[in-house]
């Protein structure tokens, strides 16, 4: 197994030099959520270049996306009946 590895976010602050925000996430899952385009980033060389903002944002988007399946779910269960056992 792969194990993990470091992606480094880029972050714009006015007035620096480029400070970086680095963060340690599964190998397998940031690929493919980057090779899905599900992030955005850039390439420089080899390496992959993430924004704050960019990586905010699809937490943003998964954790709505999240919410609104769970709804779904709930309604589901609803129109079926519940769970007349806990009435």
């Amino acid at each position: 197994m792969g194990g993990s590895f470091s992606i480094q976010v880029a972050t714009a602050v006015p007035g620096s030099s480029g400070n970086l925000l680095v963060d340690e996430l599964t190998e397998a899952w940031s690929k493919r959520r980057l090779d899905e385009n599900k992030i955005k980033y850039t390439r420089t060389g080899r390496h992959r270049r993430l924004r704050v903002e960019d990586v905010l944002e699809f937490e943003e988007r998964r954790e709505r996306e999240r919410r609104l399946g769970l709804k779904k779910l709930v309604e589901m269960s609803e129109d079926a009946g519940g769970y007349p056992e806990l009435d």
